[in-house]
């Protein structure tokens, strides 16, 4: 069963609390993917809160999407330790990698689809493109 320090929900409302808590719980893994959510009066009685409480923090993954994406072959992936939990970063970390790399393109630190012209004038530069 779910067990969570109500107490320490700061100025967080206690149906805010509780949703924030699961959505954590979800998206780092700490309930494994597929499994069901205590009934929501089982979890009220067990928490020591009203229905309409954890009925709130439900109503609020639900509609965040959090309750489905579990089954999201994606997500499997995160929460089966195949992928990274991060992966990617944008340009910013692409850029970032290629100033600490010492790389001249862009292409030498992030795998992309680029024109033939690219890639000839890379390869007559020495740059080898991922």
């Amino acid at each position: 069963m779910l067990t969570y320090d109500l107490e320490a929900r700061g100025g967080l409302s206690l149906y805010e609390y509780l949703y924030r808590r699961i959505r954590d719980d979800i998206l780092s893994g700490a309930l494994a993917a597929g499994e069901r959510l205590p009934s929501k009066r089982a979890l009220a009685e067990h928490l020591r809160v009203s229905v309409i409480t954890v009925e709130g923090a439900y109503r609020q993954l639900e509609a965040e999407g959090c309750l489905e994406r579990e089954s999201l072959p994606f997500h499997q992936a995160i929460l089966n330790a195949k992928l990274p939990c991060t992966i990617g970063g944008g340009i910013g970390q692409s850029r970032l990698c290629m100033l600490l790399l010492g790389k001249a393109h862009v292409g030498e630190v992030q795998a992309s689809l680029w024109p033939e012209e690219m890639h000839t004038a890379c390869r007559e530069a020495g740059i080898q493109l991922l």
